[in-house]
């Protein structure tokens, strides 16, 4: 028989994602020399934050018992790790590369990039209508994050 994975644990992934990129933009603003990197990474640790907070309530609201194969937990787990945001580890050594404001944006885009593209095969992957709704939702959001920092980019 094949293993399977709970839905409810693909879910605390996409939380500990949102997690890491709390944290990632509260240490960055941390660190930040610039007060419009600080404030941009302020306001991004912000975004994170009510993400979060949104998976915090799906998982404790869900009530399925939906599951994925394997191969499927193997494929958003590739997605996902290390790919969105650096742990702790990698900040320091990250935060000696960013010399502005742009990089900074350029981190928060390919971290949108990624948030999208997980979200989406994760969309594709669930059964539950609801839960498909609000990570839609989710998916949304982290779409106009990506069009808010590209246009940052270009100012």
């Amino acid at each position: 028989m094949r293993e399977k994975t709970k839905l409810v644990d693909i879910l605390k992934i996409a939380l500990q994602l949102e997690e890491r990129g709390f944290n990632f933009y509260t240490n960055l603003a941390g660190l930040a020399r610039d007060e419009r990197v600080k404030q941009l990474a302020f306001k991004l640790a912000g975004d994170e934050r009510e993400h979060q907070q949104v998976f915090s309530k799906i998982i404790n609201e869900y009530q399925g018992d939906e599951t994925l194969e394997q191969e499927e937990l193997a494929y958003l787990k590739a997605i996902g790790r290390d790919n969105i945001f650096p742990d702790s580890s990698g900040l320091k050594e990250l935060s000696e590369k960013i010399d502005s404001y742009r990089d900074v944006l350029n981190i928060g885009i390919q971290a949108e990039k990624d948030s999208i593209l997980l979200y989406n095969e994760l969309t594709l992957l669930i059964r539950s209508q609801e839960i498909k709704r609000i990570i839609y939702k989710l998916l949304e959001e982290e779409k106009m994050h990506l069009v808010e920092l590209r246009n940052y980019l270009e100012e």
